[in-house]
């Protein structure tokens, strides 16, 4: 278990680990979490990485403790804030690159810090996850939408108490069995916090109407989306859909459900590890053609 920094800003409690690595110049590897999980959800990366990088792991509103989670701390700008908040408290010097890498709607958050910090970051990885303006391209995707049934069913007050007050322990059973994660797995034992961030979905799936008639602004920094082959609730990203959001970017599709980082936690360590060591002797990326677009399947 790892120490837990917190910073109290606008009323509210932000937690988050946060581990230095002995090399002063080392990147800053800030790992964002999606849902239902919290930031223990990277042990096996952070087990991998710890002393190589500079880690920070900050856990959603809510999910470390029984505060109530507000509305109007999950929306995009608030959460940009609380995030640059954490990444200024966590004392490294404002020029060390950084390294976002998501999971999930962790990949949201990613993409509004990559907005922000567009200097500092060097490389961004997604788990099982998109964009947000990505995920809305697949608007017309009858498949997507299948997968995505449980968007709907949160928009409403009564989806979203049955969810956390009702059923969570059978819910997050059902969810972590459609990851295909191992009956062992010690995500098994987050309880009921987890889904404080639920309200994101409703966030989000308004703040989706914003993208309309909006110009699409290609990320520079290289990406890598690293998929597990058996996911049920996202489909895999294709080449069109990739090229159109990236200027430098690769789909890796390995075995493995929706927690591809923990199901199959070894390859997407070594994944990580070329790459990171690639993006570092590299540095900011400022191609404005792509170099590596596809999809590799593993």
């Amino acid at each position: 278990m790892y120490c837990i920094d917190s910073i109290y800003r606008e009323g509210e409690y932000i937690h988050f680990i946060n581990i230095p690595s002995d090399n002063v110049n080392a990147p800053i590897l800030f790992m964002s979490h999606g849902f239902p999980d919290n930031a223990y959800g990277w042990d096996k990366q952070m087990e991998e990485f710890e002393g190589q990088y500079h880690i920070i792991a900050p856990f959603m509103h809510g999910t470390l403790n029984n505060n109530r989670v507000e509305n109007t701390r999950i929306k995009a700008k608030p959460l940009q804030r609380d995030v640059l908040a954490v990444i200024e408290a966590a004392q490294y010097s404002p020029e060390t690159e950084i390294i976002l890498i998501g999971h999930d709607l962790g990949c949201f958050l990613n993409n509004v810090i990559y907005n922000k910090l567009k200097k500092r970051v060097i490389g961004i990885v997604n788990l099982n996850g998109l964009p947000l303006a990505q995920y809305f391209e697949r608007k017309l995707n009858i498949t997507q939408w299948v997968k995505s049934y449980y968007v709907f069913l949160v928009q409403s007050f009564l989806g979203r108490y049955v969810v956390k007050k009702m059923m969570p322990n059978v819910l997050l059973n059902f969810i972590y069995n459609q990851s295909q994660l191992d009956p062992s797995d010690d995500i098994r034992n987050n309880d009921s916090r987890v889904f404080r961030g639920i309200y994101i979905y409703q966030v989000l799936f308004f703040r989706i109407f914003s993208y309309f008639f909006k110009k699409i602004v290609k990320i520079k920094a290289p990406t890598v989306f690293i998929w597990g082959n058996r996911d049920k609730f996202l489909n895999i990203p294709n080449r069109d859909e990739v090229e159109k959001f990236h200027t430098d970017a690769v789909v890796r599709v390995i075995e493995g459900g929706h927690w591809v980082l923990r199901s199959n936690s070894s390859h997407v360590n070594r994944i990580l590890d070329t790459t990171l060591i690639r993006w570092q002797k590299n540095g900011p990326s400022t191609t404005s053609k792509a170099t590596l677009i596809g999809v590799k399947y593993e």
